[in-house]
This record gives C-alpha cells, sequence and structure tokens, in this order.
C-alpha cells in the first residue's frame, strides 16, 4: 500500500516495513502493440523523460515536471497503454 507521510510518498508491505518512492522516477513497460512514436508522443505530454530501455522493453524514466509520481503511475494506468508502471522504491527503516 502507498501512503503520503508529510508529502513523502511510502510503499509499506503487509508486514510494516517500508521503503520510500522517489518522486522523479518511474518504470514502464508499454503493451506490444503500442509504437515507438506513441511512447514518445505519450511520454513528452505526460512529461516524462526515457533514461533508459532494460532488456524486457520497459524503461526508466524520469518525471519532468514535478508532478506527483502517484499520479503519474495512476494517469500511465488509465492510459491502455501500458502492461506496467512502477514507481521507484528506496529501502528505509521507518
Amino acid at each position: 500500500m502507498h501512503v503520503r507521510i508529510l508529502g513523502q510518498w511510502y510503499l509499506i508491505d503487509q508486514g510494516g516495513d517500508g521503503w520510500e518512492v522517489t518522486n522523479t522516477e518511474i518504470v514502464v513497460k508499454f503493451k506490444e502493440n503500442v509504437s515507438q512514436a506513441e511512447i514518445e508522443a505519450f511520454n513528452a505530454a505526460m512529461g516524462v523523460q526515457i533514461l533508459r530501455t532494460n532488456l524486457d522493453g520497459s524503461y526508466y524514466c524520469r518525471i519532468l515536471n514535478g508532478a506527483d509520481p502517484i499520479c503519474t503511475l495512476l494517469a500511465y494506468y488509465g492510459s491502455g497503454l501500458v502492461e506496467y508502471v512502477l514507481v521507484r522504491n528506496y529501502i528505509i527503516l521507518l
């Protein structure tokens, strides 16, 4: 589950352990039928820059416009273009 504490998002597992969610990076895997032109246009419209492509075809991306990462994640899910989208997490102790 994602929770927001003092303006920062965290991913909390069932055991209560937490990971800080970065506010600037997501991982996106687009569906196979989505063209490169569609990917580039959608990322540009979302204010997202591709940092690198992974071997599985997913992309590490940076959110450029300071948008909330969870809102960006939900917009990608709602687009119907993606297989999955994840926010990057860092291990911290809560």
